[in-house]
Formats: C-alpha cells, structure tokens, sequence
C-alpha cells in the first residue's frame, strides 16, 4: 500500500515515521503547500487528485483541526483509504474503537470502552481512560489524560498535561 501524506510540518513527519514503523507501506509521500518542507514533497495540496491511482491511501496531517477536517473529508471523497495509524508503542485495549484517519501516538494508553472519532490526534504519553468517548477531530496533546466516563467533544484540543475530567 502506497501512502499520501497531506501536510509535511512537523505532525506530519510524526505520521510519516509511525507509517513507517507499521511496515505497512511500500511508498509514503507528502503534499503541502511549501514544497521546500520535506525532500518528499512531491506536490502542492491541491494536487491530492492527480494521485489518485498512484497511493491507496491518504492521511491529512494537520495539528489544526479545522484543516484535519476539511482535508480529510476531501480525500474521502475522493476515494482514498483513510488509515488508522498506531504506533507499536501504544498499549490499545482490543475493545477501543478509533474513526477513520485517526493517529494513536508512541507510548499512548487506550483503556477498555474507549471510542475515538474521526480524524483523531492521541498524542505520545496520552492516557484516555474507560468508557470515555472523544469525539470527531480533538488532539488529546502529549501528557494529557482523559478520565473515565468523560466525553470530549468534537474538534477540542486537550493541551499538555492537562486532565480531563468530569465537572
């Protein structure tokens, strides 16, 4: 499988070097508007379409969320694959469920019940506890924790070290 990287900053070299370490891609490249960003940037953004029958699958690389989504919603209409990325790291109870283009970062902990939606950010060192639902788009950043039974709602970015909880 080939896959196409929206977006070469910084998050999208964490997401290139996780796809790596799966072993699951043959070929990974990026798309972003500097061309100067990484040696593998092979196009600009909205070039996504001509590279359609080249990469199975596309992932939009992008901290904000608002730019995640609208990305994201494009190459999916576009017929790309949209991985769920995890880094070997992460300890991902087998009853967690994570949305379509979602990225579970190294040393990331995923209790029982969990759900993630689409388009999610678990940074490294996360914890997101039992039966908690994070939804569509939200960064949960490096050190942070999310209690249990807690629901963090769409597009929300939990900062370092910070924890979420009941109010």
């Amino acid at each position: 499988m080939k896959l196409l990287i929206l977006g070469a900053g910084g998050h999208g070299q964490a997401v290139a070097e996780l796809a790596q370490l799966t072993g699951k891609f043959e070929e990974i490249a990026f798309l972003d508007d500097n061309l100067a960003a990484h040696p593998d940037v092979i196009g600009v953004l909205d070039d996504y379409l001509k590279y359609q029958t080249v990469y199975d699958a596309a992932f939009a690389a992008f901290g904000n969320a608002a730019l995640r989504k609208k990305w994201q919603e494009k190459v999916a209409q576009a017929g790309f694959r949209l991985p769920i990325l995890m880094h070997p790291t992460a300890m991902v109870s087998r009853s967690a469920v994570f949305g379509a283009g979602s990225v579970i970062m190294a040393k990331a902990v995923v209790q029982p019940h969990v759900h993630c939606g689409d388009g999610c950010i678990l940074s490294a060192c996360t914890i997101v506890d039992h039966d908690a639902k994070v939804g569509n788009y939200c960064h949960i950043n490096a050190g942070a924790i999310v209690s249990a039974l807690t629901e963090v709602p769409p597009e929300t970015k939990v900062d370092y070290g910070t924890i979420w909880k009941k109010k």
